[in-house]
């Protein structure tokens, strides 16, 4: 799959995000945003038409990929407002996004040392 077709799929985080909100109750379904979304999607749509090499597998995955970015933000975003902070997703990965690069920073140096020393790498 191409990456300019991977990356017109993965704008469409905002639309899942919106769905997925106004599916489980924090978000308001309004008029003017079905409008805005519906453009987005659409604008998508057209983008991705004319890519030559579609695979239908990738394209399933990349969107399975955007539902549960989706769902990621929508479950922090309850998190967030269970333990009493006003906070949207996007403000809150202000504050996760740090933690979240040292700690997947230790696994990859971890399993990349590891991964070296199967292979006999040396240095």
């Amino acid at each position: 799959m191409a990456t300019n077709l991977v990356l017109q799929l993965s704008i469409t985080v905002p639309v899942a995000v919106f769905v997925l909100g106004v599916a489980v109750g924090l978000e308001v379904m309004s008029c003017k945003m079905l409008l805005i979304m519906s453009v987005i999607s659409f604008g998508v749509l057209v983008a991705s038409y004319g890519e030559i090499n579609i695979n239908w597998v990738g394209v399933v995955y990349q969107m399975g990929g955007v539902v549960g970015e989706a769902l990621r933000l929508i479950f922090m975003e309850i998190f967030v407002k269970k333990k009493g902070l006003k906070l949207n997703p996007i403000s809150v990965m202000y504050y996760v996004s740090p933690c979240r690069q040292v700690f997947l920073l230790v696994i990859s140096l971890t399993v990349t040392k590891m991964f070296e020393k199967s292979l006999c790498i040396v240095h």
